[in-house]
């Protein structure tokens, strides 16, 4: 895909979440601020309301930037760090490839390639085999199955520039690794992203309360849909959590009071 333009938006950070909704939304004005002060938030790069870059800005000036392939997968992890004046240093980048979607939902990659660059051009590729892949691999190479590389390169070709707040253009070469080429110029266009909307918001809900058949990690399985009666939310707000993780911060939202 060409693009000449990108739509931005901004939010809290991800960290490792690999979730397919939005980052909690933040203004401009906001980012900025925190951006000022050190403090870490999250760029989303779009076009279209199809995610291509996802980049954090972390304390101490790091960086991390999450790229997204055609299907909207996350595919990619580059962090980068400062190397000079005005200079940023692409100093470990991650690959992932996964057999299917189920594979890729539940994070179980056939590939994990790590490629660290030191400050002097020193380079070590690792690639890492998991699943039936990994198996075959160990069996062949009587061990783990990982393989490791290691040369030397110019360090240059790893360096881009320090942005300043809403220079995201700077991250747009980066686009590239995942098949995302940016024209000769690209413009850049803030876009207001509400809860729970945006190119990354929640699909198939609905599938989710659809009786009858359907496949699940563990296996097929039956949906059945039961009336649980009336909820009464007297607070207007409802918060939405994964059983298994209520003791988080979980996501609330806001509800209509009846009279």
């Amino acid at each position: 895909m060409i693009f000449d333009s990108l739509d931005v938006s901004y939010g809290n950070m991800w960290g490792s979440q690999q979730g397919t909704t939005h980052p909690d939304p933040m203004p401009r004005a906001v980012a900025a601020r925190r951006h000022a002060a050190g403090m870490e938030y999250a760029v989303l790069l779009s076009v279209q309301e199809r995610p291509l870059a996802l980049v954090e800005y972390w304390p101490r000036r790091m960086w991390r930037m999450y790229l997204f392939d055609d299907r909207s997968w996350r595919m990619q992890m580059i962090d980068l760090k400062p190397h000079s004046a005005g200079m940023l240093l692409a100093h470990r980048n991650t690959r992932w490839q996964f057999s299917n979607e189920q594979e890729h939902a539940s994070w179980n990659w056939d590939v994990q390639e790590t490629t660290t660059v030191s400050a002097d051009g020193q380079v070590e590729v690792s690639s890492e085999f998991g699943g039936p892949l990994g198996a075959l691999h160990a069996l062949a190479a009587g061990s783990s199955g990982a393989r490791v590389r290691r040369f030397v390169t110019a360090v240059e070709s790893f360096l881009c520039s320090v942005p300043e707040f809403g220079d995201w253009q700077v991250f747009a070469p980066f686009l590239a690794q995942q098949g995302h080429e940016s024209a000769r110029s690209v413009v850049l266009r803030d876009v207001s992203v509400d809860e729970g909307s945006g190119p990354l918001r929640a699909t198939g809900i609905d599938q989710l309360f659809s009786p009858g058949a359907c496949d699940t990690p563990d296996g097929p399985a039956a949906v059945d849909l039961v009336n649980a009666g009336l909820l009464r939310i007297t607070s207007g707000q409802l918060a939405v959590s994964d059983p298994g993780w209520i003791g988080e911060t979980p996501r609330t939202v806001g509800t209509p009071m009846l009279p």
